[in-house]
């Protein structure tokens, strides 16, 4: 098994010609705060993978190597070759060349005693670019509909108090009047909030998180209510949803690197029930003001309890934590993030620890 090293970081993996090389990305090395687990190929690496539509960055890299956000590293030193590690095209063949220890874009080689026939034939394929996120289309949907909210942004949000004809419920095309201070705004995002999320530690609200139902924009103002039109509808605007400032909506983070943030724990798990595992979404007690950003991974870890026995007369922890998720932080707010479990070899729950990689 080949480890890295400082020379091998200094030169590229491979060398090709064209636009994108998943070689380069996907390479076999991490940074020094990786320096007591070293990206290794995986021990049932493939020999190959042909690019599919719905393909993510993390994905591919995990058929490869044991440690799957280490393909960034590489894209750093070879920069010059390759512009954006997000855009490869539907098609392409990633090799694992197993005798050079490399992995690289293209053909099979043949052996030199081999014979190849060719025909005459003609063939035309579309090479698109395709952009290759980290986190898969489906949960990019779920993260466009997911708003982060600081603690006490709501109080001052206007907030729907009515719907015209007397309707319940509003769509597209409808009106809805509002109640509060627009400011200067035309346009406003309508978000429907949930839960607090509370500090397992503190117990303080760090804040919301909020599903986005929709859009409006301003027809009339008021003295006291305004009256706005629905101008998109993702689900029936009702009396008590809130209007907040236009935001882009989460997404899969350009870059992925390991979080300096100090240790934290989990907060919240965003879906009903009490533990979460590999691509569910979790909210952490750290923000942008612990130094966490898109893109930060962070581990999950937790103490392991040893049962009592005749050796061991009272249960005890075990001095170290043992790392049982990966995540990927995907929005931020001052106070809290939102992750996605990317890895995970046991359930996590509220109160677990949440550490550097």
């Amino acid at each position: 098994m080949k480890k890295c090293s400082t020379a091998t970081l200094k030169k590229p993996a491979v060398r090709l010609a064209g636009k994108l090389t998943l070689g380069l990305l996907l390479g076999m090395c991490e940074p020094a705060v990786h320096a007591t687990s070293e990206c290794d190929w995986a021990s049932d690496a493939p020999s190959e993978h042909q690019v599919q539509r719905g393909d993510t960055l993390w994905g591919i890299a995990s058929l490869f190597l044991k440690n799957p956000w280490c393909w960034p590293q590489v894209w750093e030193i070879n920069r010059d070759s390759v512009r954006d590690p997000h855009w490869i095209y539907p098609g392409q063949l990633i090799l694992l060349d197993r005798l050079r220890g490399v992995l690289r874009m293209g053909l099979p080689e043949q052996r030199p005693d081999s014979t190849v026939h060719w025909s005459p034939a003609v063939r035309a394929q579309a090479l698109e670019p395709q952009r290759v996120p980290v986190v898969a289309g489906p949960m990019l949907r779920l993260l466009s509909r997911t708003r982060l909210l600081d603690a006490g942004q709501l109080d001052v949000a206007p907030v729907i108090v009515g719907m015209t004809e007397g309707k319940v419920l509003a769509g597209e095309g409808d009106s809805v009047f509002v109640r509060g201070d627009l400011g200067h705004e035309q346009s406003f995002d309508v978000v429907r909030p949930s839960a607090p999320v509370a500090d397992p530690d503190t117990h303080d609200v760090l804040g919301l998180v909020s599903r986005k139902v929709g859009r409006v924009r301003l027809a009339a103002s008021g003295t006291l209510t305004h009256r706005l039109v629905v101008t998109a509808s993702e689900a029936e605007m009702q009396v008590g949803d809130r209007l907040v400032r236009i935001a882009e909506p989460l997404s899969s983070p350009p870059s992925v690197h390991a979080s300096a943030a100090p240790a934290g724990k989990l907060a919240s798990i965003l879906h009903e029930g009490r533990w979460a595992g590999t691509n569910d979404l979790v909210m952490l007690n750290r923000g942008e003001s612990h130094g966490i950003d898109r893109g930060s991974i962070v581990r999950v870890a937790r103490h392991v309890r040893i049962r009592a026995d005749e050796f061991s007369p009272a249960l005890h922890a075990s001095d170290e934590a043992q790392s049982i998720a990966l995540l990927l932080v995907l929005g931020v707010t001052e106070r809290m993030s939102v992750a996605m479990v990317m890895r995970s070899r046991d359930t996590i729950t509220v109160g677990d620890l949440v550490l550097p990689p």
